[in-house]
C-alpha cells in the first residue's frame, strides 16, 4: 500500500444484532490481534444494542459497544453508556471524537459515561475534554452533579457493579483485557461528559474537542506514533 492510498478514517454506527458477516469477522480478527478476550466481546452484543466502528486505510481499527437510553422524563437527559472498546493504531481517538459529534448532532440533552480500563485511554479522554469531562483536573462539572449523575448510571445499568459514591469508582469482575476476575476484581473510575442539548453548549463541547485534538496531535508521544505509522506504511505496506 502506498502513501497515496492513505485516507481519512470512516466511522459507522450499527445495530449489533444486524452486523454483517464481514464486520463480525473483522471484529474477531481485531480482538485476536489485540489480545482481547473475543468471547467476552461477543457475549456483550446482547447487552449493547449499538456499536461504533472505525475503519482506516488498513481495515477495522477500532470499535466500541454502546447503549443509549432515552430520558426518563421531560427535564432529564438521555443516558449513553460507552462500553467495551478495542483499538489499534491509536484509532480510539478519532472514534471517540466521532461519538461525541454524533451525540451533539442529535440535539438532545445527554450524559455519557464509561468505565475505562486503560490508563492511557483515560488520560487521553481527559486531555480531549479538559474542562468538560470528569475526572479531568480542570473539570467544571460540580461534584454534586457528577455524584448524582453517576449514581443514576449505576442504578440504571445493572452491569455497573459495586458503585462507591465516596470516590465514584466501580468494581469490575470481568474485563475486556482479562485483568479482572471474580476472584481478583479491579476498581475503575467512572468517566462522565454531556450536553444540555442547547446549541451553545453543544458548540462549546465540540470546540473544546477540536482544541483537544489539535493539542494531542502536537504532543511528542503523538508525533512519535504518527512517525512510526508512516514509516510502517512506507516500508511494509501496512500494519498488523
Amino acid at each position: 500500500m502506498s502513501m497515496l492510498a492513505l485516507k481519512q478514517p470512516s466511522v459507522r454506527f450499527l445495530d449489533t444484532s444486524r452486523l454483517s458477516a464481514v464486520d463480525r469477522t473483522a471484529i474477531v480478527r481485531l480482538c485476536n490481534q489485540r489480545g482481547v478476550d473475543t468471547s467476552f466481546v461477543l457475549s456483550r452484543y446482547r447487552r449493547y444494542p449499538l456499536i461504533a466502528i472505525l475503519n482506516d486505510a488498513w481495515g477495522l481499527a477500532a470499535f466500541q459497544l454502546m447503549d443509549a437510553r432515552p430520558a426518563a422524563h421531560a427535564t432529564a437527559r438521555d443516558l449513553v453508556y460507552l462500553g467495551p472498546l478495542v483499538s489499534a493504531r491509536g484509532a480510539y481517538v478519532p472514534l471517540f471524537a466521532a461519538i461525541v459529534e454524533r451525540l451533539v448532532a442529535t440535539g438532545r440533552p445527554f450524559w455519557a459515561a464509561s468505565e475505562i480500563e486503560t490508563p492511557r485511554v483515560l488520560a487521553t479522554l481527559t486531555r480531549l475534554l479538559p474542562t468538560r469531562a470528569f475526572p479531568a483536573a480542570q473539570c467544571t462539572l460540580s461534584s454534586a452533579d457528577t455524584h448524582d449523575v453517576l449514581a443514576g448510571f449505576a442504578a440504571a445499568y445493572d452491569h455497573i457493579e459495586g458503585f462507591d459514591p465516596s470516590d465514584l469508582t466501580t468494581r469490575v469482575t470481568q474485563s475486556i483485557g482479562r485483568c479482572a476476575s471474580p476472584e481478583a476484581p479491579c476498581r475503575y473510575t467512572l468517566t462522565l461528559f454531556g450536553s444540555d442539548g442547547l446549541p451553545q453548549q453543544g458548540s462549546a463541547l465540540l470546540a473544546e474537542l477540536r482544541d483537544g485534538l489539535a493539542a494531542l496531535k502536537q504532543s511528542p508521544s503523538r508525533r512519535r506514533t504518527t512517525a512510526r505509522l508512516l514509516a510502517a506504511a512506507l516500508t511494509t505496506g501496512g500494519l498488523s
